[in-house]
This record gives structure tokens, sequence and C-alpha cells, in this order.
């Protein structure tokens, strides 16, 4: 016992002697942690305990000081009259710094009262808008929150230089209560000035001055800032997009506006690659260029190349056609496709024009040309196909690779008439509803669901052309049976597809750190002969399991889906194989 205390006492003789006194802070009369955390934050013995002082002096003087710095933070707690002390215990190695703390009562509010030359701006303002209980704690942040509204609020009004001239807070320690007197000027009502425009390299000003929602000497009204910037950033065409006002006016009394763009690359080049067993090894290629002659139109092509399966894709978008957020499309595809029900190869041509209804919402209408030829099939031939699609699309999802919360819902109807031979009219109706919900604020786990209805009314089921039927059994819709063969099957086994579909998906996703997660899920469903799904047929399963390894452009999906109602062929040999794999970048909806 007598050497530790002679180890302690020579411990400290020498960092006296070399000059440095090493302490440790306690913090007496505090039971908040978020207040604790607060003060430690602040506190300057906290913030220099790496730089022990020289003397005890020093540390004194240390202590001392931070007695404002710690009476400030439990301010912002509503204690406005709190006692702090302190005391050092030398006794000890290091040495005790022990701050000795009387918070005092919370002082609640006793009123809160706002003053202008302009009453009449500010008189439908309630406490309630502010933010301000009266009889609850007069935390500061509060009082700063109410102000912010107050200058918003008169911004909202056309007086977007207005500002708080003078803020008295009253203290009564008697009764122990806070007054709060805020005097705002509004400024005068002003009017949008000139727009200046800054940062363009290969973008044309007339893009710009397009999506500008407002006019030169036009009531300011900070919603249509908001709009703009909006606007300009959805191009995709920027990397940053800042607008801000003038603090003052200028000489015409008007408020100028400035635009500081910072543009992003407009090229991109991209090749993938993913894998099932269901279409084996595959790969993507795209090119994409987001500004055509300076004005954000976009020209884009896309190939998929699977060994049974071959895709390409040519679009055209020309942005802001006619009005702003409407845009038109034109759009090329070619696609040659083997599966057990048929073998097709069409080619289509299509002109869309796009509305953006709000943030989540789209609508599109148009006309497509289709020259299908169909073989080995039940329904052999080549179809010459007027198409008129169209499409609402409604999404609140957080996340396109990788949603934890939100909805979306896909609607499309698609009218068709065969024309240039024996003509026929049929009508193909989609709807595609997801569904997503985190159990936690760190979305740790996150429910994903999804329901998949379509029908088919019009012609007689032989005349629709079959790749044009409805079939599941793919890596979107029961994952685990063989690929495009969920459908009415005819005589000998084969699939002639459906004119009703029903497939429910339900997935269970979790993260392990920042990088890896897993899923599990269940899917349920089939594809009918009936125009609407026939819930008393028999209704085929699947489960399955898979892991994502999280990356900045989405996850990196590897699925293994097990079939739970495996169909057996006339001659007795199982159609779907026992699982199936697959490897791809997305989660599966």
């Amino acid at each position: 016992m007598k050497r530790a205390i002679l180890t302690i006492l020579m411990t400290l003789n020498l960092s006296i002697l070399f000059g440095e006194i090493p302490y440790v802070i306690k913090y007496e009369g505090i039971d908040n942690d978020k207040v604790l955390e607060i003060m430690r934050s602040v506190s300057q013995l906290e913030t220099l305990k790496a730089h022990p002082p020289a003397t005890l002096t020093a540390l004194s003087r240390r202590a001392e000081a931070d007695i404002p710095n710690l009476v400030q933070a439990l301010q912002t707690y509503a204690h406005y009259k709190p006692k702090i002390t302190f005391s050092i215990n030398t006794e000890q190695s290091p040495v005790v710094v022990t701050m000795i703390i009387e918070t005092g009562k919370v002082y609640p509010f006793k009123s809160f009262e706002i003053f202008s030359e302009r009453n009449e701006l500010i008189q439908e303002i309630s406490l309630q808008d502010l933010g301000i209980v009266l009889g609850e704690p007069a935390y500061p942040k509060n009082i700063l929150n109410a102000e912010s509204f107050l200058v918003n609020y008169l911004s909202w009004k056309g007086y977007p230089i207005a500002h708080i001239v003078k803020r008295e807070i009253i203290a009564d320690v008697k009764e122990k209560t806070i007054s709060v007197e805020l005097t705002v000027d509004p400024g005068p009502e002003v009017v949008f000035g000139r727009t200046t425009i800054k940062g363009l390299s290969s973008v044309h000003p007339a893009l710009i001055c397009r999506k500008i929602d407002w006019f030169e000497g036009m009531p300011y009204n900070p919603s249509l800032i908001d709009h703009t910037q909006q606007c300009i950033e959805d191009s995709g065409l920027f990397a940053s997009v800042i607008i801000t006002i003038g603090d003052e006016l200028d000489e015409s009394g008007e408020l100028p506006v400035v635009i500081d763009l910072i543009e992003s690359k407009h090229r991109t080049v991209g090749i993938g690659a993913s894998y099932t067993t269901q279409l084996g090894p595959g790969f993507t290629a795209e090119w994409e260029l987001r500004n055509m002659r300076g004005l954000g139109e976009k020209l884009a092509f896309l190939a998929d190349v699977w060994s049974i399966r071959q895709r390409g894709v040519m679009l055209y978008r020309q942005p802001d056609f006619r009005v702003i957020g409407q845009d038109i499309l034109w759009i090329g595809e070619y696609e040659y496709e083997k599966t057990e029900a048929f073998t097709e190869s069409f080619f289509s041509l299509t002109n869309l024009v796009e509305r953006r209804v709000n943030d989540q919402t789209a609508v599109s209408a148009g006309l497509q040309f289709k020259q299908l030829d169909s073989t080995k099939s039940n329904n052999d031939g080549t179809f010459s196909l007027i198409k008129v699609p169209l499409y609402l699309r409604w999404n609140t999802a957080n996340n396109l690779m990788d949603p934890t919360y939100g909805q979306s819902l896909y609607i499309k109807l698609v009218p068709t008439v065969r024309v240039l031979n024996r003509s026929f009219m049929y009508y193909i109706q989609t709807l595609v509803g997801t569904f997503y919900y985190s159990f936690d604020k760190c979305e740790q786990w996150t429910l994903a669901t999804k329901v998949n209805l379509g029908t088919i009314f019009g012609a007689k089921d032989r005349t629709i052309p079959p790749p044009e039927r409805f079939y599941a059994g793919n890596e979107h819709t029961l994952r685990g049976y063989r690929y495009m063969t969920v459908s009415p099957l005819g005589p000998d086994g084969k699939p002639i597809g459906g004119r009703s579909l029903m497939v429910y998906s339900a997935e269970l996703r979790s993260r392990i750190g920042n990088k890896f997660g897993w899923v599990a899920f269940y899917e349920v469903g089939n594809v009918y002969q009936s125009i609407v799904p026939d819930f008393d047929h028999k209704q085929l399963q699947s489960v399955g399991f898979g892991i994502r390894y999280h990356t900045p452009v989405g996850p990196l999906r590897a699925d293994v889906a097990v079939p739970l109602n495996r169909r057996r062929r006339p001659d007795g040999s199982f159609l779907d194989k026992a699982y199936e794999l697959y490897f791809s970048i997305g989660q599966a909806f």
C-alpha cells in the first residue's frame, strides 16, 4: 500500500517537474445525459485535456474560465440561473477537477410578443405557428426557431429582406419565468429584378431561361425560386444548382437574383454483366448523351445480349416540349427472344408525350407501330400492330435501386389493333404496386411487398399473338419457375400464354453493416386463361434467399429461388428445375 502511494506521489511530482499536470473532469449535479453531453462539448477543460497546464494555478484559471461556457450550455435547456463552482483534488493522480453544478429551476415562457411597424403583416401569426407554448420550458432554440419562422413567413409574403432588429429576453428571477419581445422590420415589398446566370459552358442559356418561373418586375415569391431550382436539378445536367437573392435592392428598387451552376458530365458509357440459370450469362452496354445541341436533349443507346434473348433500344428525349415538365420521346426497339412458348422477333417505333404532374406522379400517352414475327407457338405469323400506350406512374419510394420506405404504383393500358391483314383488337392492362416499410430508424430491417396484376380483353385467346400474352417465371415474377413458362399449358405441356395474371411477392431485407445484407422472399400467384384472375385455380408458390453487397450504384444481388409446386410435363419429367439462381444489380423490386 505504501509503495502504491509512493508511486502516485512520484508520478505527480514528476509531472509537475516536467511542467504538466494531467487531470480528469467530473460533473456533480447533472443527471440528464443530453445536458451533460452539450456541457462537455463546450468545455475548454475537455477540449484542452490533451494539453495539460504547467501549474495548479493555471489549471484553476482554466476551470474558472470554463464556468461561462457551462452556464451558456445550461441555458440552452432553460436553466437560466445556474450556480457553478469547482474543486481540485491534488491527492489523486491524475488530478481530479470536479464541476459542482446547481442547475436551478427550468424557466418556462410567460409571454411571447412580436412588434413591427407593419403589424397588419404579422397579426395572423399565432404562437402555435411559431412553435411556442406558454408554460413550457423556454429553450433558446425555440426562440431562434420562432425568429426563423417569422422571417421566412414575411419572405413568403413578398418581403425577402425582413430581419429581426431587436430581441429582448427578460428573466424574472422572482417568478422564475421568461418573457420574450421580438421586433421585426419587414422591409419593403419587392419585385424580382435582373437574373444573372453563371457557370454555363456547354449548356445554352435558353434552356435555363425556359425553366425560370419568374420575370423581371414580378412580385417576389420564394416558391417560384424553389420550383425553378428543382426543375434545373431534374434536367440532370448540373452537379450543383444554387439560387441566391440579393441582400439589398438594386438601383431600380428591385431584387436581383443569381443562378450559380456547375455543369456535370453529359456523357455516360456503361457495361454490365449478369447471370441466371434461366438465361445464362448476359451482358449490357449503354451510351448516353444528355446535352444534345446544348439544350438538354437526350440520345441513348442500350443493348442487352443473352444466349436466348437479344435487345437493342435507341431513345431520343426532348425536354420541356411546349410546356415545362413535359417531354416528347422517340423510341426505336428491336428484340429477339426464344422461349418454350414461342420464338419472337420484333421491331417497334414509339412516340410518347410524358408529363410530370408533380414530384411523385407522371403520365404519358403515345402511338406505337410494332412489327412482330412469332414462330414455334400455337399461333405463328407476322403481326403488324398499332398501339396506343397509356401510362401512369406514382412513386414515393426513397431510392430507385434500393428503396427502404415509400410506395409506388404503375398502371399501363395499351389498346392494340392489328392492321395490314385480318384485323382484330385487344386491350392489355397491367398494374404493379409496391410498398416498402423499415422497422427501425437505421433502416436495417425492411419489408418490401409487390403485387402484379394484368388482364387482356378483346380478341379471342388464339387470335392474340403469343408474345403479347402473359407469362411468369423470371427474376421479377415468380422466381424459381422455368423461364416464361408459368401460364396455361397446352395438351403437349407447352405454355400457351394467359389472359390474366396475379403475382404477390414479399421480401424481408436486412443490412449487415454498411456493405452487406441478406433477403428472404416468398412469392405466390399464377397466369390464367380467364380474363380475370381465377383464385380457385391452383396458385404456384416459391421461396428463396439472397445476399446483397451494397455499392454506390446499387446493391449487387445474388438470389436462389426454390419452386414449391414443381410442375411435370406429360411424360412425367419435371418442367421446373429444383432451384434457379439470379445475379444482377439492384433489388428484385
